[in-house]
């Protein structure tokens, strides 16, 4: 007859490992009952410091880019880990565009269409809990802005493939509005394709400015 072995002294058993992760488990769900309770005593505060303010001004600006990049800076710098600094940054940014959200959503103008650097700019800045609006060209963001149909917008100043975007600079010399905040952006681009190895010829389909921007290191390659 065989038997299953017993495990050496002292190493745990696979009960001993059921019931560790139950207690972590337990205690995690309380932390986030913590943190929730928290999250709202925030969104509560800052309900207060919007009604304060429309007392002053019934227009207020809700976004003051300058205040929560102090918060940021902030916290990062209290930061001890293990969460990294970038993490902070993006947790904190959402928390900041969920309590503005509870005043009134901002409405972000971007250069369109959906999925853009520009409208990745637009959740890295004012966070995801705003609407945003794709806009065909830069002239329709500013007008846009203008006619306060939107709060704000989100403009190329520069990018890989032309430098300077003269137009935007253009309408910002004639424009009342005002640059508030800015955004870097690194590009990101995949080549994919199936094995042509065995024709020697390739036919490559890009947009017009990813082709622009990758056309050296594309060629290189090909």
């Amino acid at each position: 007859m065989s038997s299953t072995p017993s495990p050496a002294s002292g190493e745990p058993t696979s009960v001993d490992i059921g019931a560790a992760l139950a207690a972590l488990r337990d205690e995690i769900d309380a932390i986030d009952g913590d943190v929730l309770a928290l999250l709202n005593r925030r969104a509560t505060v800052a309900q207060r410091v919007g009604d304060l303010k429309r007392t002053v001004d019934a227009n207020a600006q809700v976004f003051r880019p300058e205040r929560e990049a102090q918060v940021v800076r902030r916290l990062e710098g209290r930061n001890a880990g293990p969460l990294p600094n970038g993490a902070i940054g993006t947790i904190f940014r959402e928390v900041m565009s969920a309590c503005r959200s509870l005043e009134r959503p901002a409405v972000v103008a971007f250069l369109g269409p959906e999925g853009t650097y520009s409208e990745q700019a637009v959740i890295l800045q004012f966070g995801r809990s705003v609407e945003r609006r794709a806009c065909g060209g830069i002239d329709a963001i500013f007008r846009e802005v203008e006619s306060t149909a939107a709060d704000f917008g989100v403009i190329p100043i520069e990018n890989s493939t032309e430098g300077t975007v003269n137009r935007s600079l253009d309408l910002l010399l004639n424009s009342p509005l005002r640059i508030c905040g800015e955004v870097a952006l690194a590009m990101l681009a995949m080549l994919f394709g199936i094995d042509i190895a065995s024709t020697g010829d390739s036919t490559t389909l890009s947009g017009e400015r990813v082709a622009s921007a990758l056309r050296v290191f594309v060629t290189g390659i090909l």
